[in-house]
């Protein structure tokens, strides 16, 4: 039996570069087909202006169910933080974790302020830490075999995601999202068949980019993962062989 529990968030949603926030598109535009530019604390779509007339300039304050209700919602897809339900749109929608907002995209965040992961509680102090695990990222690009090697040197596996924020974190570590890196998550390397955790984790949270995970590198040594493809966070799979990539390695704590 599935068990669905409802935790009520409240959450501050900016839309655009300054305090705004957005009519209805849906009517205007069923394709949901945008393409926007920012003019002060204005988004302004440049093809359809009659579907956005600014609303006043306010930040409203909504409760929010938690973000699990929508981790399958087809339009959190591209979210590159967080996914979330919103009461007065009645859906899922895309959101920033504290310190970041959201752009006129409505997908992506921009960092505006507050604290960064630190490493307390790590290994070192080129470790960071997010949720129950610690990180340290690679400089140079190995292959997955060497990215195995190279997180075993330090104590630790190619690393595990478990939810949004350590896979936005984790990935702001590689340029801040402009690079992509291997994570743990496998299928038949190793002789290992089926998708699996190095570390052996249990997790189910995945972020797929549009049509995977593949088949790829079956009988051919593997399927790996490279994260970050599309620049906003999604996973995409891979033949584990040919192909290299800097690493994310992880330790539970």
């Amino acid at each position: 039996m599935i068990q669905i529990h409802f935790v009520f968030l409240t959450l501050t949603f900016i839309t655009c570069y300054g305090e705004g926030s957005w009519s209805d598109w849906s009517k205007c535009m069923p394709n949901m087909f945008r393409t926007r530019r920012r003019e002060h604390c204005n988004c302004i779509d440049a093809q359809h202006p009659e579907c956005f007339q600014e609303e006043p300039c306010t930040i409203p304050t909504v409760p929010q169910m938690a973000e699990d209700e929508c981790a399958h919602d087809s339009l959190c897809q591209k979210c590159q933080q967080l996914c979330v339900f919103n009461e007065t749109m009645g859906g899922c929608g895309c959101a920033c974790l504290p310190g970041f907002e959201l752009h006129c995209d409505e997908v992506t965040c921009k960092k505006i302020e507050g604290p960064e992961p630190v490493s307390t509680g790590c290994p070192g102090d080129d470790w960071f830490k997010v949720g129950s695990y610690c990180y340290k990222a690679s400089e140079k690009i190995l292959s997955y075999t060497e990215a195995v090697d190279y997180c075993a040197e330090h104590g630790a596996n190619v690393a595990t995601i478990t939810d949004r924020e350590q896979n936005f974190w984790v990935g702001y570590q590689f340029e801040k999202n402009t690079d992509v890196y291997w994570i743990g998550l496998t299928n038949g390397y190793g002789d290992v068949n089926g998708w699996n955790w190095q570390d052996g984790s249990s997790t189910s949270f995945t972020r797929w980019f549009d049509s995977h995970p593949t088949d790829e590198g079956q009988n051919r040594g593997g399927t790996c993962v490279m994260a970050n493809w599309s620049f906003e966070g999604e996973w995409y799979s891979l033949q584990c062989a040919g192909y290299k990539a800097k690493a994310a390695c992880s330790v539970p704590v």
